[in-house]
């Protein structure tokens, strides 16, 4: 027993130090974290902050301080406490042959839906990796700097194109 609470505690020590790496990334002066790929639209429009429109419960991050200045605490959107309900999927990598890892869909209903600081897209699900089949294997669509392998997202949500997810 104590071995499997051992297991867990690192499990969520990586999560947490996975999270404090995004939101870096998002609060520095570097540019929104755009991605060259097909399925997502340009954002060249975009504040530099990351945001989001999600609405959710969040865990408590850190008790009575903000994430970041401007207000953009909603960053940590990852800590949602119910955002894994869902659908549980297999999704694949370039063609519906190629299965890349085991996962759920987080459906969040609001209109023009933002993730990573990135729209979602019309064709893209919004997605929680739970387990990779191939953790080598690139994202579809990555979080530069932060999620680009399948093993970078376990645990976390992405975007992910919805003709490459199988129920």
């Amino acid at each position: 027993m104590m071995e499997e609470q051992q297991k867990k505690h690192k499990a969520v020590q990586k999560l947490l130090q996975k999270k404090i790496e995004m939101l870096k990334v998002a609060i520095s002066d570097q540019p929104c974290n755009v991605s060259n790929s097909p399925h997502i639209p340009n954002i060249s429009h975009m504040c530099e902050k990351a945001s989001t429109n999600t609405p959710s419960k969040f865990t408590e991050v850190a008790t009575s301080k903000e994430v970041c200045e401007d207000g953009c605490d909603d960053v940590v959107e990852q800590t949602e406490v119910e955002a894994n309900k869902g659908k549980d999927c297999k999704l694949a990598f370039s063609s519906k042959d190629n299965i890349v890892a085991s996962g759920t869909i987080v459906d969040i209903n609001v209109p023009q839906q933002l993730l990573h600081n990135v729209p979602l897209g019309k064709e893209n699900i919004r997605v929680s990796v739970n387990y990779a089949i191939n953790g080598a294997s690139p994202l579809p669509i990555p979080v530069k700097g932060v999620l680009n392998t399948v093993e970078d997202d376990i645990g976390s949500q992405v975007a992910w194109p919805e003709d490459l997810k199988f129920l």
